[in-house]
């Protein structure tokens, strides 16, 4: 694969969750990861940010989905929010710039090494679409603090993915402030295998560029019903951190 024919959108650190009982258990494997802020908890996140303004119990179910103990939280919540707080390193909501920046983050969720890191690629032929669909709105959440969304900060700044990365394939997601809804959340992977024979690969992702833009033409069907915005194919690319 020519890594030079995507630019970055920085990365994310999650970690791979059991595959969701809504989705097809004939298409994905058991265990998926995916860059949807609708299927995976991240860190950072609006859970990890102190002002964010969430319940603590809220905090504490998302931290847990990382593997995060409760009795650890309000620690993390205060070191990522003053972490977050230099935006030359992290953006709005769950973007790191730098794969040390994800490090950081992924060594404070979990010092044993547990944490996926992922950065997202974004082929160039819809990098000035995505710059313009992502223009954000004076009120926009996180506008004050960040001035718009950490993917499309990275995408503007037009670099290319690292090279020594691992690209696990293509995950067709919608663009909303964030990288919000993945085809997972309404059940598209069905829709996709039924109507263009398209299957997911063995990590719940498409395997090629082709495959992906394809599903996503068909994803953005009106007819389709698939959730409204600007769906895009992004390449999740899996990095090993120290």
């Amino acid at each position: 694969m020519d890594l030079g024919q995507y630019v970055s959108a920085g990365f994310v650190v999650t970690q791979r969750f059991p595959r969701p009982a809504y989705t097809a258990a004939d298409l994905l494997p058991p265990t998926i990861v995916s860059a949807s802020g609708d299927l995976a908890v991240f860190i950072p996140d609006l859970w990890a940010i102190a002002w964010c303004g969430v319940d603590p119990s809220d905090r504490r179910r998302d931290a847990a989905r990382l593997g995060i103990p409760a009795e650890r939280v309000d620690r993390i919540v205060g070191e990522v929010t003053s972490l977050v707080a230099d935006g030359a390193r992290y953006g709005w909501p769950n973007v790191c710039y730098t794969l040390d920046a994800a490090a950081v983050m992924a060594r404070l969720a979990a010092p044993a090494g547990r944490m996926v890191v992922l950065e997202l690629g974004l082929d160039r032929r819809h990098a000035d679409r995505f710059v313009e669909a992502s223009t954000p709105p004076p009120s926009a959440p996180g506008a004050a603090a960040f001035g718009e969304a950490g993917v499309r900060t990275a995408v503007r700044r037009g670099m290319a993915p690292l090279a020594d990365g691992r690209p696990l394939g293509f995950e067709p997601l919608c663009f909303d402030h964030a990288l919000g809804c993945s085809w997972l959340c309404n059940g598209l992977e069905v829709a996709v295998a039924g109507e263009l024979r398209i299957r997911p690969n063995r990590a719940g992702l498409l395997d090629t560029a082709g495959e992906a833009d394809r599903a996503v033409a068909y994803i953005s069907r009106e007819d389709v019903g698939a959730e409204p915005g600007l769906w895009l194919p992004w390449l999740l690319i899996e990095h090993t951190v120290a």
